[in-house]
C-alpha cells in the first residue's frame, strides 16, 4: 500500500520533484496512517532516496564515459 502511493505520487513528476517528497507526503496521500506503520512510510522515502542517488550516480557515469573527438 505504501509502495504503491509512492510509486503513484512519483509518476510524472521530474527528478528534482521526486527528490523532494518525503514520508509525511505519502502519510498524508493515504490519508494518515496508524504510528505502528509510520516507519514503513520512512523506508519507501529511503527506498526513494536511494533509488535517485544510484540513478544520478550512472548518469554521472555516462557523462564521463563519453569519448572526447
Amino acid at each position: 500500500m505504501l509502495g504503491s502511493m509512492a510509486t503513484t505520487l512519483l509518476q510524472g513528476v521530474s527528478v528534482d520533484d521526486a527528490a523532494r517528497l518525503t514520508n509525511r507526503d505519502v502519510v498524508a496521500a493515504l490519508g494518515g496512517l496508524p504510528e505502528s506503520k509510520i516507519q514503513c512510510s520512512v523506508l519507501a522515502e529511503q527506498a526513494i532516496r536511494e533509488a535517485l542517488r544510484r540513478h544520478r550516480e550512472a548518469a554521472q557515469s555516462e557523462r564521463e564515459e563519453v569519448p572526447c573527438r
